[in-house]
C-alpha cells in the first residue's frame, strides 16, 4: 500500500471511530432540528451546488420557499451549527457533517 493511501485509510478509520463514539450525541442534536433545518444540513453536507441560497439547491433538497430556507439558515448560523465565510456556508462540526453523510448512505 502506498504511503498516501495508508494515511487516507488511517484517517478514514479515525473519523469513523469518532463518529461512532459520538453517535448518540449527534442523534440528540439531529432530533432537535425541524424538517427544514434537516434538509438544509443534508444539502450542505452532500451538495456541490453553489450558491447555497439558489433555486436549484431549494428544489434538489425540497426545502421549500426561499424565505423559509433563509430563516432556517439564519437561525442555525446564530446557533453556531453553520458557519458563514464570505459567501460560503458550511457545517461547523466536520464530524457531524460526516455523520449526516453516513446516515444518508444507510
Amino acid at each position: 500500500m502506498h504511503r498516501d493511501e495508508a494515511y487516507r485509510d488511517f484517517l478514514g478509520q479515525a473519523i469513523d471511530e469518532l463518529i461512532t463514539v459520538h453517535d448518540i450525541d449527534y442523534e440528540r442534536i439531529w432530533n432537535g432540528f425541524n424538517k427544514t433545518d434537516k434538509k438544509l444540513l443534508i444539502g450542505l453536507s452532500i451538495s456541490d451546488l453553489t450558491p447555497l441560497l439558489s433555486e436549484a439547491f431549494y428544489r434538489k433538497y425540497d426545502i421549500g420557499a426561499p424565505s423559509t430556507a433563509f430563516s432556517s439558515l439564519k437561525r442555525m448560523v446564530q446557533s453556531g451549527y453553520i458557519l458563514k465565510s464570505e459567501n460560503k456556508y458550511e457545517i461547523d462540526d466536520p464530524f457531524f457533517c460526516h455523520w449526516i453523510k453516513q446516515r444518508r448512505e444507510k
